[in-house]
């Protein structure tokens, strides 16, 4: 048996019906894996989740090829484009032939995403046979934590003994064998999209400066799951290896070049290894000494020349001073990077900035408490390559930033946002605590940062005052992070968000918060009007006034350029003919923003932290809106509907590419004292969700709980998805067949209904524990699906049951 993999002979059932996926899909891929498999694995999605261990491996037949016997990576550190990789907070590998290519995403292709540039490639010599580089970046990466390293001598000398499993991923060609294992199918070209998969360790051979290994047939002792190696394009894609000592993959190599054998099974990749001691003479050659103050010596004074503390002093190289004022982003990349790293390593204290400070790329970084203000009447800034915090370490930071740059926080440690004003500069944490806390100037002017974004799923933000930042202001990215309101209230159109990674909650334990969704309105779009360029953005209105019919014409732009208007109110190759009202051309932009889905959770997932008051409010101004929550929630309050349709429900298992598979779903579980649907609007409990709450229905309200068979469009539930990494929604009525619907998972919801007069209740396939009751003339509906156990008295004025449907007064644990 071949280290690292079990084989064992199985059937399972096939992937179910193909919902929706927004694109197909870096390398020579085995004849009879599925390429979603080597597209999941690459960007952690499906079941190829960070940390888990004993993956099954399937052929595209069903049946079980192997496991995967370590613990699976996390391929986030990795470039969206795949030819570079993360491993320190500002420095990427990659290898040094790659030289058109000169900056970096990362989490994959989020709509919310910074630019990294490379300002120094730091490539070893040419003289030296060696392909590889380490770029320095203009600032931190917030969205993904770097991957440490094995260099060239250890990862030899550790190799199959402490380095036991190797791993890669890229975004170079994608080829398939065919399944005549005599040539490769084409499936796209480079820098599309990700795709890895798994090195075989007994094929690993090393020359001085390389790392060679090879594909094998299946069948071949040396064939593993998921094998995989490069094409074109792959070049400075990493290698990731275990440590099984340290229990952590780190980087091996970076990819270099490949050649064919044949047949095309043999092809052999390799990939230059990670020169000795190179990163840490790069990185020393890039910091300044550290700022070693003492206690009880007075202040620490950051002037242009030098950091000084009494008679000590400290040199700091940032940018010169003509930037003092302007963002870094204007200066040139020698200029970035001739600024350096510092760090602040003492007794902790006050530090006072004389004057404006640009570090220019360099991290500032604090191994104490400190805290950062101006010098009086100086109205000091600060920008520069990011600020990272160590754990368990605060720093009171007292003074703004500049526009057109985002401070990057990285570091576990708390940053206490303290200044006064309006900080026109922006803020992007990927790591730590960030708390904002901004006052308000002599002129009442009061803003923390002109954007907010949170990353990595590591950090959390802390609204400690109100003005902080506008809602719509607020962006979760990749993995998102948590939102603490603290008390305090917040008002969104949507919550901005790409997966599942984003949580609201309130840590309070004193004051009440509460989130009010408004979904957007007629009054948030403008009407535009023809332009010279004959360019616009697509989805925009514009007005055209008709000489040849009379009045005005609104149409809807198809495409960024467009030519003239069709006069006779017809559709053509640039526009949508809207209509004639203003108002509801408006409406009719307005409402495709409507249908909006928040994957995220509401409420607080930690027994052990404080889950403090929470309100959520629905309150569009469209009755036409719809939100769905498909994250879950958890929370002590309300979910509160004063207009339009929401939706609780399961979400998608994220795959690669946006893939929805049907039925491949998460159940999400709703928690919360009440959920109180207003006077003329509809709650819906749809498929894959559980909720434990009391349902409290307005009159003239709809509340569908369960799919609903049979039913016509108005008494079904909705789907509502979006895939990862999208803004984009789809909501649409749910419909199964009768073998889908056997195949469906009961909704359940435990909670005491009360229903207003003319509400309706819809009971379909659901698990329903709790009581009824209505007024006047309410109306109650089950189906052959329902199971109703009551849980104490019930009244209804009318009640319709069909035969299959199930009332049950057993206690609940009674239930067969």
């Amino acid at each position: 048996m071949r280290k690292g993999i079990h084989v064992k002979k199985a059937n399972i059932i096939s992937y179910g019906t193909l919902f929706i996926c927004l694109s197909s899909s870096a390398g020579v891929m085995r004849h009879d894996t599925n390429v979603q498999d080597y597209r999941d694995f690459a960007e952690n999605m499906g079941k190829y989740r960070v940390g888990v261990s004993n993956i099954p491996v399937y052929k595209k037949n069903g049946e079980l090829e192997g496991y995967l016997d370590f613990p699976m990576p996390d391929m986030s550190s990795v470039s969206r484009r795949g030819y570079a990789v993360l491993t320190a907070p500002s420095y990427m590998m990659s290898a040094r032939h790659v030289k058109d290519l000169t900056s970096v995403f990362f989490g994959g292709p989020s709509e919310y995403a910074q630019r990294y540039h490379f300002i120094n490639r730091n490539a070893v010599s040419d003289a030296i046979d060696q392909d590889f580089m380490f770029p320095r970046l203009n600032k931190v990466v917030t969205e993904v934590a770097p991957v440490g390293r094995v260099e060239n001598s250890e990862l030899k000398a550790g190799h199959g003994t402490r380095y036991t499993a190797y791993a890669r991923v890229g975004s170079g060609g994608m080829v398939q064998i065919n399944d005549d294992l005599t040539d490769v199918n084409q499936i796209s070209g480079a820098y599309k999209w990700l795709a890895g998969g798994v090195i075989n360790p007994a094929v690993v051979e090393f020359t001085k400066n390389y790392f060679y290994y090879k594909q094998y047939a299946p069948g071949s002792p040396l064939s593993t799951p998921l094998s995989i190696t490069t094409q074109p394009g792959d070049s400075g894609s990493p290698v990731y290896v275990y440590d099984s000592f340290d229990k952590q993959w780190k980087l091996a190599a970076a990819h270099s070049g490949s050649r064919y054998g044949s047949p095309p099974y043999t092809r052999e990749s390799y990939a230059s290894l990670i020169p000795d001691d190179f990163f840490d003479k790069i990185v020393a050659d890039n910091i300044s000494p550290d700022v070693t103050d003492i206690a009880g010596a007075g202040n620490i004074v950051w002037d242009p020349a030098s950091i000084n503390q009494g008679d000590q002093n400290w040199s700091w190289q940032g940018l010169d001073g003509k930037y003092r004022h302007l963002a870094p982003v204007n200066a040139s990349f020698d200029e970035l990077d001739a600024s350096k790293d510092i760090r602040f390593n003492g007794a902790g204290g006050d530090i006072i900035l004389s004057d404006a400070v640009n570090l220019g790329a360099g991290k500032l970084q604090f191994s104490n408490n400190y805290t950062v203000k101006s010098a009086e009447d100086a109205n000091a800034t600060w920008v520069g390559g990011g600020i990272e915090v160590d754990a368990d370490k605060k720093v009171l930071w007292q003074v703004n930033g500049l526009a057109d740059d985002d401070l990057h926080k990285i570091g576990a440690g708390t940053l206490h946002v303290n200044a006064k004003g309006k900080n026109q500069g922006g803020l992007n944490v990927g790591d730590g605590t960030v708390i904002l806390d901004q006052q308000a100037d002599d002129q009442g002017n009061q803003q923390a940062f002109s954007r907010v974004m949170i990353v990595s799923g590591r950090p959390t933000v802390i609204l400690n005052g109100d003005n902080q930042v506008a809602g719509d202001d607020i962006f979760f990215g990749y993995r998102g992070g948590k939102l603490d309101l603290s008390g305090h209230d917040l008002t969104m159109k949507r919550i901005n968000h790409t997966d599942g990674g984003a949580t609201l909650l309130n840590q309070s334990g004193d004051l009440t918060s509460s989130l009010t969704l408004t979904g957007y309105a007629a009054s948030d779009f403008n009407i535009n009007v023809w332009s010279g360029t004959h360019t616009g953005k697509v989805g925009d209105i514009y007005a055209y006034q008709n000489s040849r019919l009379g009045g005005t014409d609104y149409f809807q732009l198809k495409k960024e350029s467009y030519w003239y208007f069709p006069t006779d109110r017809t559709d053509n190759e640039y526009w949508k003919f809207i209509g004639n009202d203003e108002t509801e051309a408006k409406e009719y932009r307005a409402m495709q923003f409507n249908n909006l889905v928040y994957r995220g959770y509401i409420g607080s997932y930690d027994p052990d932290g404080v889950n403090g008051q929470f309100n959520f409010d629905f309150s569009p101004e469209m009755s036409a809106a719809r939100l769905a929550l498909t994250g879950g929630s958890n929370i002590n309050g309300n979910i509160n509907v004063n207009n339009g349709t929401l939706l609780l429900s399961g979400q998608p298992v994220p795959h690669a590419g946006g893939l929805i598979i049907d039925d491949d779903w998460y159940t999400s579980t709703f928690i919360a004292d009440n959920i109180v649907a207003a006077s003329n609007t509809r709650l819906q409990v749809g498929e894959y969700a559980q909720v434990k709450a009391n349902i409290q229905a307005g009159d003239n309200s709809q509340v569908l709980l369960g799919y609903q068979p049979g039913a016509d469009d108005q008494h079904q539930i909705l789907r509502c998805v979006s895939p990862v990494q999208s803004t984009a929604t789809s909501c649409e009525t749910a419909a199964r067949d009768a073998a889908a619907l056997r195949a469906l998972p009961a909704s359940t919801v435990h909670g005491d209904i009360t229903l207003g007069d003319q509400a309706e209740l819809h009971l379909g396939k659901v698990d329903l524990r709790g009581r009824i009751t209505d007024r006047n003339a309410a109306r109650v509906t089950m189906s052959g699906e329902t199971f109703w156990n009551l849980t104490g008295d019930s009244r209804m004025q009318r009640l319709s049951a069909p035969q299959g449907g199930i009332i049950s007064t057993l206690a609940d644990d009674d239930k067969t």
